[in-house]
Formats: structure tokens, sequence, C-alpha cells
């Protein structure tokens, strides 16, 4: 999913808002069952995607298996990840998935990334998270997609409120880069749209 416009790296920010909303709208009480796996009963979803490249309509697949724990895998032009996750229910109005860990994909090329960051930074603003996230904002689109999969991790979120799903993905290469953390991330900010298949 290269090229989204309106993608921040790192968590801070509005991603900090987002990754919030899970937590905060499922409560205390399924924060608990999200950590502990408390959740019964076989769940299969899936959902269609899609997200923007300018004008241009990217679509994606996320799907479910499982019960309190099971597999979340992305599927898109880039790749596809496959994640361990959790699911946690307060109601049958308000539960979510989260899952996490490695993928290999097709991301932005990051040297050329690293190089447009560079090009557009000033002083300090390599070492502060806040300044990266606004330059990857500017930079992933005016950088053509690696030549082949890379390592990276990844954490994607599903928030289900009321008849409405909400999907972040969080994509963090797996070498560093010269930046603050480390490591360059890619979240989608604002969330793609999502509806179940």
């Amino acid at each position: 999913m290269h090229g989204r416009r309106g993608l921040i790296g790192g968590w801070t920010g509005e991603m900090l808002v987002m990754k919030s909303t899970l937590v905060k709208r499922l409560g205390a009480t399924a924060l608990v069952a999200l950590l502990t796996g408390n959740a019964a009963g076989a769940i299969t979803l899936n959902l269609g995607c899609t997200t923007k490249d300018g004008p241009k309509d990217i679509p994606f697949t996320v799907s479910y298996t499982g019960d309190a724990n099971g597999m979340l895998t992305v599927k898109s032009a880039d790749g596809e990840m496959d994640l361990k996750a959790r699911y946690v229910e307060q109601d049958a109005n308000n539960w979510g998935i989260d899952g996490f860990g490695p993928a290999t994909v097709i991301m932005p090329d990051k040297t050329a990334l690293e190089a447009c960051l560079k090009a557009k930074a000033q002083p300090g603003d390599l070492d502060s998270a806040d300044a990266v996230a606004f330059l990857v904002v500017e930079c992933e689109n005016a950088v053509a997609p690696g030549a082949a999969p890379v390592s990276i991790t990844a954490d994607v979120q599903i928030s289900y409120t009321d008849g409405d799903f909400e999907v972040f993905l969080m994509r963090k290469y797996a070498d560093t880069s010269p930046v603050a953390g480390g490591h360059i991330e890619l979240s989608s900010v604002p969330p793609p749209a999502c509806a179940k298949q």
C-alpha cells in the first residue's frame, strides 16, 4: 500500500490519538481482555478497504480468523502480512482486533525516502519524532516503491463500534535510519475506508 496520501510515520501527534481510539472505545474491562485473551467463540471477519494515492483508490483486504487469539491477514498489491492477533469484545456493538508482528512487503524505497527526508529537513528535524512524522507525509508519495520486498514490523488494529469499522495500519522498516527513534514508520492517517465483505 505504497504511496498513500496522509500517512504519518511514528507514534506521535495524530497517530497517538488514533492508536488510543481502540482503548477508549472498548474501555478498561475490554483492555484487560485484550491483554489476556479472555474472549470466546470462533470469529471470521473479512473487510474490503480502500485508501488514497491522490485521486486514485488503492484496494486491499483485511481478514481475521480465530477466537480470542487468531491470525490477521492484510493483502494488497504490495504483498501479504500474516500477523498473530488478539480479539476482544465488550458487547456485540463494540469490539476490536489487534495484530502485530514481522512481515515482508514492498515499501517505498528506503534510501530514496531517507534522501528526501534529509533534503526537506530543517536543522534538528531528524532528531524530532514529530518533525519526522510530517516529513514522511511530504516524502513518501514522491518516492517510488522499492524493487523488492523488505522486512518490516507491522501493527494492524481493527475497531468496530455501532456498525462502523476503523482500520489503522502501522508499518516500520526493520532496518535502521538516521532519524528519531532509529526507524522510519508509515501509518494510515487518516484511516482507510473499510466495509465488511
